[in-house]
């Protein structure tokens, strides 16, 4: 169906998830967690807690799907596997 409006759908496919995540990442700092039955939402603590755990991750595959869209390195099966990593 998008080849009728001459755009590249795999491409703007590709990019809009890459925006979609970074913007996740960012939102990520932004939620509360559950410690010892409080909720906690302290901005610092959060942060705390998702750079010790879930950021690093995150870094890995948004870094591969910003690399892979700018052009820097192709969109190949073996990067494809580094962002499941």
């Amino acid at each position: 169906p998008l080849n009728a409006f001459d755009i590249h759908g795999p491409a703007i496919m590709h990019a809009a998830t890459t925006i979609f995540w970074s913007l996740d990442i960012l939102g990520s700092f932004c939620r509360s967690f559950e410690a010892d039955g409080i909720v906690e939402m302290r901005l610092l603590k959060i942060a705390r807690l998702y750079a010790t755990t879930w950021l690093p991750l995150d870094l890995c595959a948004i870094t591969c799907d910003w690399l892979s869209l700018t052009g820097i390195i192709p969109l190949t099966p073996v990067v494809r596997m580094l962002r499941l990593l």
